[in-house]
């Protein structure tokens, strides 16, 4: 079977001389897409390699899929990167299903080894029937487009080079080639929603029509174009009608609701269900003012404007990495760090941190802002206050009382969003304390 490369090629998924980390459990879905990736390296000249977590969820079938991994690996060939996570710790920790707590641990660690061993991508196995799974899970949710619209192709550093191929087209190309993979199962257990889709509503719409799969994730794509477009005639009306503080509540309620409804949900972000839209697109067709309470503050219509305030965010508190490694969730943010000896390159970003281990005063220390905070960005070339830096990014109170900062004895290491002190950087083979950062609530 020739390689469709459709969808990675309209998503420019795998530009020659990518360096991809594929996401391996050792099922058969995960098994198919490390072959094909491996078929199609030659030709684009890419580095493979594979990442496989054991969530410790499944005792002495956990370690079985490890150790079928590692031996698929290296009779492959390919660099394998394995780590042990707790799951049902970190489950109970945060009080998380362990389903949640498991995707969780897992895309972490998939970015920190990416980012580590130097990837550029992370691929995962998604494919037509998880995509069919998501669609009909987001339709009895009562989802609009955009759920409708499924799982993306690509997300970040994240790809999903075979989410338009069916699980038939993966069960015909493992039997061919006789290539073997472990199952779980749970899988076969009806407890949870998407495993009663997958056991016996999907099965009985194939039954119906046998490329279910197929077209259910043609017509996600086609969801996901109309959403798109959408989105976008909701930005070009924010970028007139929104003056950073407010928008024209007149001009608002007068566009088409598909737009006008997106326009709010770009304003305020995560969190408001329909009832909210409809309230607050309600309220901006009057003359009197309005207060609209949403979760995390209120919706205000006055005077021709719509004001959408955030109520105010409680910091979290301080957190001391005293451990050589380690990873927390703090406030909205998931934080991991690591202390590396001589790492080959560096990466530093506005998010993720290499910090020289000699310029650190003791210990780093996670906090929020703190009055008069100021430091010396890496590449300004001068010193800035964070008041300043955060009107540049234009963050409104809540988020900047949730932006972490990272501190010791002398001042600021680095802040997330806006860089590391120029007293932290590190050179090649350095001791650094590296640390990453990722909003948890958007994975």
């Amino acid at each position: 079977m020739t390689m469709n490369t459709e969808l990675i090629d309209r998503y420019d998924m795998l530009p020659a001389g990518t360096k991809v980390l594929c996401a391996l459990s050792g099922g058969r879905d995960s098994v198919f897409l490390l072959y094909r990736l491996l078929e199609l390296a030659p030709e684009r000249q890419l580095t493979v390699g594979a990442a496989h977590v054991n969530h410790l969820l499944r005792g002495k079938e956990s370690d079985r899929d490890e150790a079928f991994v590692r031996d698929l690996c290296e009779k492959e060939g390919v660099p394998l990167f394995v780590g042990r996570r707790d799951a049902a710790a970190y489950a109970a920790q945060h009080r998380l299903g362990p389903e949640e707590a498991a995707r969780e641990v897992r895309y972490a660690f998939l970015e920190e080894t990416r980012q580590t061993a130097g990837y550029d991508v992370i691929a995962t196995a998604h494919h037509a029937g998880d995509q069919a799974e998501t669609v009909l899970l987001n339709l009895l949710r009562g989802a609009g487009t955009k759920g409708l619209a499924g799982i993306p192709p690509v997300r970040g550093r994240i790809i999903r080079p075979i989410l338009n191929v069916s699980r038939r087209e993966i069960d015909g190309y493992l039997t061919a080639r006789n290539l073997p993979f472990v199952e779980d199962s749970t899988n076969a257990e009806d407890v949870c929603a998407r495993n009663v889709l997958r056991g016996r509503v999907i099965p009985a719409l194939e039954a119906l029509n046998p490329a279910f799969q197929e077209h259910a994730a043609a017509a996600a794509d086609l969801l996901r174009e109309d959403e798109q477009f959408l989105d976008s005639l909701a930005e070009d009306f924010l970028q007139t009608a929104f003056d950073g503080e407010s928008v024209d509540a007149h001009a608002l309620a007068a566009q088409p609701k598909p737009v006008a409804s997106r326009a709010v949900r770009r304003l305020w972000g995560e969190g408001l269900s329909r009832q909210h839209v409809d309230s607050i697109l309600a309220a901006c067709t009057g003359t009197e003012r309005k207060l609209i309470r949403v979760p995390g503050g209120t919706a205000v219509s006055e005077r021709g404007r719509l004001y959408l305030r955030e109520a105010p965010a409680a910091a979290p508190e301080s957190v001391e990495l005293t451990d050589p490694a380690g990873e927390l969730v703090w406030g909205t943010m998931h934080i991991a760090w690591q202390t590396l000896d001589r790492p080959r390159e560096i990466h530093n970003s506005f998010t993720n941190f290499d910090l020289k281990y000699e310029s650190i005063n003791g210990t780093v220390h996670l906090t929020s802002r703190q009055p008069g905070d100021a430091f010396r960005p890496a590449g300004r070339g001068c010193t800035k206050s964070l008041k300043a830096l955060f009107q540049e990014r234009g963050l409104t109170e809540r988020q900047r009382a949730l932006t972490p900062v990272f501190r010791d004895a002398e001042g600021i290491a680095a802040v997330y969003g806006s860089g590391i002190a120029q007293r932290c950087v590190p050179e090649r083979e350095e001791k650094v304390i590296r640390i990453w950062c990722e909003e948890y609530n958007k994975r």
